[in-house]
């Protein structure tokens, strides 16, 4: 099904590696995305106790490789990190959205106390809003599909999708796992991503990045677009990073 990259905070490459190789050590808190990219910048995190997972896209690989983890380790609690389309005009590039609500089929709450810690982080240069994550099993590309998306959240709420947070808080749910999810805007409410990216998604749910090349080489003026979004996602993970280092940081002694 999904890919199962481990790396442990401080460590130089993304392991892919059997996890079970790891067992005996233990991780209080398991940082959780989609994407190597997404986790990229937490890879210099001086915490010993901090577990990045990779699980790929999707709520199928989200679901598998995290019931997979808490087979594996003993993890006191998750944070589920990534990117998202905001469903607000409200938000912003880079904009972070702390999930006080997760819905797909069902609706999650996060842990109280992880989403009061949450709330505490002040990152300078960064907003933090409290809101609703939305997941959905396609990339929302069109800004109309968002805007369309946008008429589920109540008035004045702020929201935002994404492809993983829901499955990650059904399986934490199962298995009495704190949870929090936190997303960081790659794209407004009224734009457009540079390509329909659910077209060059292979069989097991992740991007097929030669035929996203090949395609791209075939329709050049796609090229600036995908340098910005490149760009958009080092700058978010960036914020994301920050994030979870500061709530770590002023919440494990008390997890």
């Amino acid at each position: 099904m999904g890919p199962w990259n481990v790396q442990s905070a401080g460590s130089n490459s993304m392991a892919t590696s059997d996890p079970v190789s790891e067992k005996n050590r233990h991780f209080r808190w398991a940082v959780v995305a989609a994407l190597k990219r997404e986790l990229a910048p937490l890879r210099h995190c001086s915490s010993p106790h901090l577990l990045l997972i990779e699980t790929g896209m999707g709520q199928l690989n989200a679901d598998w490789v995290v019931r997979q983890l808490f087979n594996q380790k003993a993890v006191q609690a998750v944070i589920n990190i990534g990117l998202a389309g905001a469903l607000s005009p409200a938000l912003q590039l880079g904009d972070l959205v702390i999930g006080e609500e997760v819905r797909s089929t069902s609706s999650f709450a996060p842990t109280p106390a992880l989403l009061q810690a949450a709330s505490q982080v002040k990152l300078d240069g960064v907003r933090a809003h409290t809101g609703i994550i939305i997941t959905q099993d396609e990339i929302l590309w069109r800004a109309s599909d968002k805007r369309r998306l946008a008429l589920e959240l109540p008035s004045g709420t702020v929201g935002c999708v994404d492809m993983e947070s829901a499955a990650v808080a059904t399986v934490c749910d199962q298995h009495q796992i704190p949870f929090l999810a936190v997303r960081s805007i790659s794209d407004r409410l009224d734009e457009d991503l540079p390509a329909d990216f659910n077209r060059f998604r292979g069989r097991n749910g992740n991007l097929a990045i030669g035929k996203l090349l090949a395609s791209s080489a075939l329709h050049p003026a796609s090229l600036p677009g995908l340098v910005e979004l490149r760009r958009r996602t080092c700058l978010c993970a960036e914020h994301l990073a920050r994030f979870v280092e500061q709530l770590v940081q002023t919440s494990i002694a008390g997890m």
